[in-house]
């Protein structure tokens, strides 16, 4: 009801408002040969639009009204476009006869002005169809409307330049709504009933499912991604309680017809339908009667998991039920959701999540929304290096389809549109006030996640800030990377400080500081290309073994011929499955081994594969051409003797028969056979070969020598900016980056599992004072569990690690800061570096980066050795015949006797007064390696040549052995270049 004003005088006078559809406003361009103008109008009939052709508006007003209609012939026949104010009037007086608030208007807008116009009259546009195709088939589908008196080469000529003009007059139109995701290309090239499919499924939302068991999580997950990802949240049981469905509840079709008919008069362009569908009748018919849903989320839970969910509800939450009630309905939805996951896998929607007690509800949700999340990149730059992001973006959306968002510009387009978001932006304009980031984030959250034509985007204008940047990852979507661009090293980190956006994302290595930018050069950047073991043995060689242990140790998907076939099986109908009746073929496999490894969701998933020896040599190469040549390519030795060995006690077997030997030659000659035939692998990928007829503990050992990768520490460095310039080094010598007092930080201000168990078991140490230049002194190393330091890196380096032959630390050895004696005596440099070696692999090498004059990498102590106190020569005892006999005694007594006590004179000692080991002696002692020594120049304060300096010292590091290197800055940089020659020389 609205009020009016004869209530406000007094009147008890109503005026009931007739209820309305929801607004949708959709445009619709197409050239002469596309029949947009057909699918327009059974567009409009079946989601319910008011169809409004701007052609026959023109032709009514020319006939209706002779001023305007004169000057309208006018334009035409001078062949321009009629004015934008004269198409919006038309347009406002047509609409006013229908208060619908659902248009549909073909043919327009022909200019950018007219679509912003008609949006500010009749709300925000939800599509704007182009239906088109090549020249050739539009020519061919406008000559059937040709006038057949004309010639031939006339009318062709005629209708070919009408398609090139119309394409040239709308451009402008395309690429301006474009940047808002409203554009959808509609190919017009097949049938009728095709091309019409298309043209729906653009108009309709994106739509996803929801299913699992009562209080799994299910809704928790719908509600966070419709929230997170802008979509609409739609419950079905709640759906179900209208009153349309109260005759249908037991008539699956006619359910899903009501589902679908919300779904095209929801104006949102995403929809999630919690606990929909229920069975597999309701999948099958909204299949065969509208689009395909993007996806069917399906949470798996236990009982325990569900009963804990339907407690924290409460006892008076109108869901809750009792726990008998809850353990009936999850036992009833798996056994009847059998044939309904099988459908689904088989249409391949499935994403599944797992609930369970080892991850948290922020775990799963984060989970959930990878699932959704698009590339996206940051693009920032130094004040000078504006033109150098332009060249980037301009690269990005050239060659690799990605989607430019410049936020800047478009905060103005939606203001001038007068969207919602426009209009709450313009409250805070009018005001003389600062946009807030949360405006920002709505409209780029629009952009990205309604766009269909790809999922690449690339981000300038925003945020500026940290707490922006933070704010737009937990609410719309994280950033994959930040490219920082600056002119030149001078310039790098003139504008770099602790809380800006740069050290953020370079604390959670996602940044490259570069002075020019390459497209050949983003797998590198990321380290995302797909990576995948393959393990060549012949049977019984231990290749099942190696793979898995690689899986198992070194963070691996494990794949072989086994799991494909049952995940092909799983796409097929259980009951022929059941009854045996079907048969993968290779190609089948071949199929889903390129679904699982290419189309993996996780781009940093890695695969290792057991797919050798296989039944034809043919299939090696399909293997290879499937996925292309692996990163990593293990070949096992094992005797043939050991094989025999190993087949008798697999099948208790005391001799072998002849078939039995017959068949081990056969399957020798065909692991000769593939050998020979993936030998050209050896040459262009990381090639080893282990020895599987050595122990368990041996051959792990091997595979992670392989595959763990080696590990650089950096003592200290005083200067912040050195994060920076190692993230940017990491590109050129492809290792992985962390800084650990930052990592501790992040976990603890983020609170996961990690991050309590840290602050738990944490323990302040008093420390010398310093300057805290990194501002890290509070999450310093020494305050905290090494144990768990330790296994946070590790579960750290697991995640993040794609192909980096390198691991490079800084943070780690930090007890030369500790004031107290005591607490140093407790904190042990060859403890940490012991716990390193063993937790994370090898130490390769260890820089010091310091800026003291005197050198203490060499152990040049000198120690006094005290005297050791000469030995005691016992006197033999010499029998008499008078002694009485010695007495028995007990073994316990005899053991007891022969150990020593223990006698500090019974020792060599030393005593010094000089300090204790350096961490760098310690570790060359311990290492046995070359203690190098680099004289540097000094370390500008800013960083501005430390990276020139490091990149020379890596140069060495990370292709030279085991090395301890200090690095000091009283020397001239000539003196360094010399060294550097010299050791690359040696």
């Amino acid at each position: 009801y609205i009020i009016s004003q004869d209530t406000m005088e007094g009147k008890t006078v109503q005026n009931k408002k007739k209820e309305v559809g929801r607004q949708k406003l959709v445009f619709m361009l197409g050239p002469l040969g596309s029949n947009a103008e057909v699918y327009a109008a059974k567009l409009a009939k079946d989601f319910d639009l008011k169809h409004i052709a701007i052609r026959e508006l023109l032709k009514q007003e020319i006939k209706n009204n002779k001023v305007e209609g004169d000057k309208i012939k006018e334009f035409m026949h001078l062949g321009q476009p009629v004015p934008d104010d004269i198409i919006i009037k038309m347009i406002k007086r047509e609409t006013e006869k229908d208060k619908s608030k659902r248009y549909l208007l073909e043919g327009f807008p022909l200019t950018i002005g007219q679509g912003i116009a008609a949006e500010r009259e009749l709300g925000e546009c939800h599509t704007l169809l182009y239906v088109s195709s090549n020249a050739e088939t539009l020519l061919e589908n406008a000559i059937t409307k040709c006038d057949p008196l004309k010639t031939e080469n006339k009318t062709q000529e005629e209708i070919i330049k009408k398609i090139e003009d119309y394409a040239g007059l709308i451009e402008p139109v395309l690429r301006y709504y474009e940047q808002f995701s409203k554009v959808r290309e509609i190919d017009c090239t097949g049938s009728a009933a095709e091309v019409y499919a298309l043209v729906s499924k653009a108009v309709l939302p994106q739509v996803y499912f929801a299913i699992g068991p009562k209080s799994g999580g299910k809704t928790v997950v719908s509600q966070y991604l419709a929230e997170k990802t802008d979509m609409k949240y739609l419950n079905f049981n709640e759906i179900c309680l209208r009153k349309e469905f109260a005759k249908i509840k037991s008539q699956p079709d006619l359910m899903t017809e009501q589902i679908i008919k919300i779904i095209r008069n929801e104006e949102k362009t995403r929809v999630i339908i919690d606990g929909f569908p229920e069975n597999t009748k309701q999948l099958e018919y909204y299949l065969a009667n509208t689009s395909r849903p993007e996806g069917i989320f399906y949470i798996v839970a236990s009982e325990e998991i569900c009963l804990k969910g339907n407690l924290q509800l409460g006892a008076t939450h109108k869901d809750y039920l009792k726990p008998a009630a809850v353990m009936q309905q999850v036992k009833a939805f798996y056994k009847h959701s059998k044939y309904l996951i099988s459908l689904i896998k088989k249409e391949e929607l499935l994403l599944e999540l797992r609930n369970s007690e080892s991850i948290t509800l922020t775990t799963l949700l984060e989970s959930a929304g990878m699932m959704m999340q698009p590339k996206l990149i940051l693009g920032r730059c130094h004040e000078k290096g504006q033109e150098l992001l332009g060249d980037m973006i301009a690269e990005l959306t050239t060659k690799d389809d990605f989607v430019h968002i410049d936020t800047q510009s478009l905060r103005r387009e939606e203001s001038s549109r007068r969207t919602a978001i426009g209009n709450e932006m313009l409250s805070y304009t009018s005001k003389g006030k600062i946009i807030p980031a949360e405006c920002t984030i709505k409209m780029i959250k629009k952009i990205i996640y309604n766009n269909r034509g790809g999922n690449k985007f690339v981000v300038t204008g925003f945020p500026d800030e940290v707490e922006q940047l933070r704010a737009f990852e937990s609410t719309c979507s994280k950033f994959d990377w930040e490219f920082y661009l600056y002119p030149s090293s001078e310039l790098a980190f003139k504008s770099y400080s602790a809380k800006s956006i740069e050290s953020f994302m370079q604390a959670e290595n996602r940044l490259s500081a570069i002075t020019s930018f390459s497209i050949d050069s983003m797998d590198k950047y990321y380290g995302v290309n797909m990576q995948y073991v393959l393990v060549n043995g012949p049977k019984l060689g231990g290749k099942t073994t190696i793979a898995k242990m690689i899986s198992e140790n070194c963070g691996f998907t494990f794949l072989d011929l086994a799991i494909l076939t049952e995940e092909c099986k799983s796409k097929l109908n259980p009951e022929e499955v059941q009854a045996g009746n079907v048969t993968i073929t290779f190609e089948q496999i071949i199929e889903q081994l390129q679904t699982r490894t290419l189309g993996r969701k996780n781009k940093k998933e890695k695969f290792v594969l057991d797919l050798f020896p296989v039944e034809k040599i043919e299939q090696v190469g399909a293997i290879l051409g499937a996925l292309g040549p692996p990163s990593h390519y293990i070949e096992l030795e094992c005797p043939n003797e050991y094989i025999k060995l190993r087949y008798k006690v697999v099948n208790s077997l005391q001799e072998l028969s002849e078939e039995q030997n017959a068949e081990l030659a056969k399957g020798f000659e065909l692991f000769e056979a593939v050998k020979a035939e993936l030998a050209p692998l050896k040459k262009t990928v990381s090639y080893h070969d282990i020895k599987t007829n050595a122990s368990i503990d041996k051959t792990l050992v091997d595979v992670k020598n392989i595959f763990e990768a080696k590990i650089i520490l950096i003592k200290y460095c005083g200067a912040k900016c050195i994060d920076v310039i190692m993230q940017n080094l990491s590109t050129k010598y492809h290792f992985l980056y962390l800084n650990v007092n930052t990592l501790i930080k992040n976990n603890i201000e983020q609170k996961t599992p990690i991050g309590r168990e840290l602050l738990l078991k944490m323990q302040p140490k008093e420390l010398l004072p310093s300057p805290d230049v990194c501002e890290e002194l509070e999450y310093n190393t020494v305050h905290y569990d090494y144990k768990l330091v330790v296994k946070m890196l590790k579960d750290t380096i697991l995640n993040l690690r794609t192909n980096q032959n390198f691991i490079v630390l800084r943070g780690l050895i930090n007890n030369v800061k500790l004031k107290s004696i005591e607490d140093a005596l407790d904190i042990r440099p060859i403890d940490q570096l012991f716990a390193i070696d063993k937790g994370l692999g090898g130490i390769k090498s260890l820089l010091s980066l310091t800026k003291e004059e005197h050198d203490k990498t060499e152990d040049n102590r000198k120690v006094e050795i005290l005297p050791k106190p000469p030995e005691k020569v016992e006197e033999k005892k010499v029998a008499n015949e008078d002694d009485p006999p010695a007495e028995e005694k007990s073994p316990e007594e005899e053991e007891k006797e022969k150990k020593v006590a223990f006698n500090p004179c019974g020792f060599g000692w030393t005593n010094t007064e000089k300090d204790p080991r350096t961490v760098g002696q310690l570790f060359t002692a311990w290492k046995k390696c070359v203690n190098k020594t680099m004289l540097l120049s000094d370390f500008q304060t800013d960083g501005s040549n430390m990276e020139v300096i490091l990149d020379r010292v890596l140069d060495l590091v990370c292709v030279g052995a085991v090395s301890y290197t200090h690095l000091r800055a009283h020397e001239t940089l000539r003196y360094l270049v010399c060294r550097l020659l010299l050791e690359k020389k040696k």
